[in-house]
């Protein structure tokens, strides 16, 4: 790394690395990311470790190709795995290493959902577990089918108050995929269950306006 030559005081000079502190380093690494104590490191760290100036960090990543966050053209962080990869050997292939010290990296085990368990779909949907081992139905749906019966082909149950949390069903209403369309499209949902019944009803005309203008064409 450095050479002391290049330094008016001994002391800011360092030895490189001896055979011995690398292979500390790589089991603190390591071991820092198993247990999940650490798994980035600052760029100021790394040069730290390494015996290196920023400068020649930045040499290393750029010829090595190591792995680092970059924001704006700055390096801000250095994950674990491609400081090891370094430390172990560059010119060595160590991806199937790498990768069995992902494989050996602590996971947080899935909470076992019970039947009956409700929650929050990505989507903003509520869904119940219905059954194991994973069977689950939306809540809005189960809740117009206990009261109006199975859902028509083609069409969908909504919210009127556009509040998926309220699965009463007299805040549901079925309507069609076209319909739906129609609402979303003209923006003509509502936070007031009053308003998007108008809206439906509008949503129809509309829908049975376009079918009849489009039979009319195909007749001509």
């Amino acid at each position: 790394m450095k050479e002391n030559w290049l330094f008016s005081t001994e002391d800011l000079a360092q030895p490189p690395l001896t055979q011995e502190q690398k292979s500390d380093l790589i089991d603190r690494v390591i071991r820092n990311a198993q247990i999940g104590h650490r798994y980035m490191y600052k760029v100021k760290e790394v040069c730290g470790f390494l015996h290196a100036t920023y400068d020649e960090m930045q040499t290393l990543l750029n010829y090595y190709k190591l792995d680092c966050v970059v924001i704006r053209d700055t390096i801000i962080r250095i994950p674990w795995w491609s400081l090891a990869e370094y430390l172990i050997d560059p010119a060595d292939d160590v991806e199937t290493a790498m990768y069995a010290y992902l494989k050996s990296l602590p996971h947080k085990k899935l909470e076992e959902k019970t039947v009956g368990t409700e929650v929050m779909t990505t989507d903003g949907y509520l869904k119940i577990k219905m059954a194991e081992p994973n069977r689950w139905r939306y809540k809005h749906i189960m809740e117009w089918e206990k009261h109006k019966g199975k859902v028509p082909e083609g069409c969908m149950i909504s919210f009127k108050d556009g509040n998926h949390y309220n699965c009463n069903i007299e805040n549901l209403m079925c309507i069609s995929r076209s319909e739906n369309a129609i609402l979303n499209r003209q923006k003509l949902r509502s936070e007031s269950a009053e308003q998007t019944e108008t809206a439906v009803i509008l949503a129809k005309l509309k829908h049975k306006i376009r079918r009849v203008k489009n039979k009319g064409e195909q007749t001509i």
